[in-house]
């Protein structure tokens, strides 16, 4: 049984990274503003925002954590061969949905960005919520290119290695 840990077992911890450097990046902004007058606002939008970014953490560190063992029951699952036209629409359809996955996410974060900015806590509330189906197609987006990458990193034990 071959040792090799496939490009996709990854591809969640980069999802989840990105994810969380997102929440990372307005908890900054929300702890620079520590000072501002609106004690209250800024408070909850750091509590909001660092929260998002600890989640963020756990679930990255959770999915890479230090030794993980692949389960030696597993096997490869095989699936039925399609026809490559089928194949190149998928993958096409599929990086379409992705690209918009990606803007969704830049767009929460703006968002989020600019209520921490104007002491809106109700705002950075909101854009939690709408960051969950923005990590989820992300998870879509860096599996699919896992799977995609999976072959490319595959050891051939087919072929006779050198003593």
């Amino acid at each position: 049984m071959s040792s090799h840990r496939p490009v996709s077992k990854y591809a969640g911890a980069v999802a989840t990274g990105l994810w969380t450097l997102g929440w990372a990046s307005a908890a900054d902004h929300a702890a620079a503003q520590v000072t501002a007058p609106l004690a209250g606002a800024v408070l909850a939008n750091l509590i909001a925002t660092g929260a998002c970014s600890m989640v963020g953490c756990v679930m990255t560190y959770r999915i890479v954590r230090p030794g993980f063992r692949p389960d030696p029951t597993e096997k490869e699952t095989q699936y039925p061969a399609e026809s490559w036209g089928k194949r190149v629409t998928g993958w096409v359809g599929l990086f379409v949905w992705c690209a918009a996955a990606v803007l969704w996410n830049l767009m929460v974060y703006r968002v989020a960005i600019r209520a921490v900015a104007e002491h809106q806590t109700f705002g950075v509330l909101i854009m939690v919520f709408f960051s969950l189906p923005g990590w989820i197609l992300l998870n879509l987006l860096f599996v699919s290119l896992g799977v995609m990458l999976d072959p490319l990193f595959a050891r051939d034990e087919t072929v006779k290695r050198w003593p």
